[in-house]
């Protein structure tokens, strides 16, 4: 409850009151099988990585088909398409996994990856054949699974590391945009409870 407190604390002085508008925990979808609604697709590549919810009902990246850091694999939803909000999942892979937001498209998105090889935070914002990195944080992670959150109202990005704010970073031209999760190159990364927000009263009512 104090974790619940302090985020709406923090989210209030920026400006942006959030309300939950979906919720997604994978148990109503079969094995082999993914929610409607939601998208897969890639950037830096031309064949999207193989998703689907596991026999434990998590999501899961079953063939990554991907090599390098500069490749996405990404797993997003326009059903909730707004500027101001949050996401959050529970993530869990050897190498990366993270969160996505104010997705456009394909080529138009800013990624919150957790590199758990490199024990690392990476921050990028991509925008058609550019990717600007935001940020880059060395973090002490003690295990491969984590709870992350990213809040992000007007320029402000607020950043979630199992309910502890870890960082504020700047988004100078904010756009609206779908969410969802990725991770980069080869990595099979497993995620679950996905929770979206949003300060746009309009999103409330698709």
């Amino acid at each position: 409850m104090r974790k619940f407190l302090v985020s709406l604390a923090c989210v209030a002085a920026f400006g942006c009151n959030l309300k939950e508008v979906a919720r997604v925990d994978f148990d109503s979808v079969r094995a082999g099988e993914l929610p409607f609604g939601w998208i897969v697709t890639s950037f830096n590549k031309s064949v999207p990585a193989i998703w689907e919810v596991n026999e434990h009902k998590q999501l899961c990246i079953k063939y990554p088909r991907g090599y390098d850091d500069k490749e996405f694999n990404i797993f997003f939803t326009k059903d909730h398409y707004f500027t101001n909000g949050a996401i959050s999942a529970k993530i869990a892979a050897k190498k990366s996994g993270g969160l996505v937001f104010r997705a456009r498209d394909r080529k138009h998105f800013i990624s919150t990856i957790i590199d758990f090889a490199k024990k690392r935070l990476l921050v990028q914002k991509v925008d058609g054949k550019n990717i600007a990195t935001l940020l880059q944080k060395s973090l002490s992670l003690q295990r491969n699974q984590v709870l992350l959150r990213a809040v992000f109202c007007d320029k402000n990005i607020m950043l979630y590391l199992d309910g502890k704010k870890i960082v504020t970073i700047h988004d100078d031209m904010p756009q609206a945009g779908g969410l969802g999760v990725v991770a980069l190159g080869d990595a099979k990364a497993i995620f679950d409870d996905i929770v979206i927000e949003t300060a746009n009263d309009s999103d409330l009512h698709r």
